[in-house]
């Protein structure tokens, strides 16, 4: 500062270059600011719209759409009796072929314990999307999502597409849960899920079955007509050698 109280010039262009870099600085944090809020707030949004569209409970589904199709509630079951229904049949056969003493009854026997064998369980674990809760017309449920999977390198795998289905569904699940699905493989590589237990929450998710009364019955109605069947077949057998 001079002797006269006033500044130097070269003092005041400093003072000014200062204050206008502060204040630069002051409009970049503030935009700043503001550009992170406006992130947070569309995040929030996004992750709620994505929550509310994609529970699946129980008691109070969040989406419960009616298919345009009827949904078959049970294939898998209808699947395993008519396998059942044909391997007893073929066993059926082959015992009565073999009182009558047919060579044919050997194959026979072989098929029918091919289409009895035990069916392989699988367990994949992944991560649940597009998780859907369906109604069918016969008051049914499907449980439907895909399931992102990566191999041990942490390297991306194709989804596969997972379905359970039974009267009605307990327990829920969401997108993003990392889930554990047991159950065998479906037609084009599909899992068809007998449970799916959720990692995050250590819940299992499953379906409620027929009751016991329809399961006694179907066994019943099972044996009786494996009975009438043999008994036939022996009749026929019977016939052709009384007439030889």
């Amino acid at each position: 500062m001079n002797p006269f109280g006033r500044s130097n010039p070269q003092q005041q262009s400093r003072q000014r270059q200062q204050a206008w870099w502060e204040g630069k600085k002051k409009a970049k944090r503030r935009r700043f600011r503001v550009e992170e809020e406006q992130r947070q707030e569309a995040a929030s949004e996004t992750r709620g719209r994505g929550t509310a569209a994609s529970t699946s409970t129980v008691a109070q589904p969040q989406r419960a759409i009616p298919p345009a199709k009827p949904v078959s509630t049970q294939p898998g079951r209808v699947r395993r009796i008519g396998r059942v229904f044909l391997g007893g049949l073929l066993l059926a056969a082959a015992a009565v072929m073999v009182l009558a003493f047919w060579p044919a009854a050997i194959p026979l026997f072989l098929l029918g314990l091919w289409v009895l064998r035990p069916q392989r369980r699988v367990v994949e674990t992944g991560v649940a999307s597009s998780v859907d809760l369906r109604y069918s017309s016969d008051g049914g449920q499907a449980l439907a999502f895909r399931m992102q999977r990566w191999n041990r390198r942490g390297e991306r795998l194709s989804p596969v597409a997972v379905v359970m289905e039974g009267k009605e569904l307990r327990g829920q699940i969401r997108d993003g849960d990392r889930v554990e699905v047991s159950g065998k493989r479906g037609k084009g590589g599909s899992l068809d899920a007998r449970s799916v237990l959720c990692l995050d929450t250590g819940q299992i998710v499953d379906m409620k079955r027929p009751g016991v009364v329809a399961s006694v019955a179907g066994v019943l109605m099972f044996i009786i007509s494996i009975g009438l069947f043999v008994l036939v077949l022996a009749g026929i057998f019977s016939a052709i050698g009384n007439a030889f």
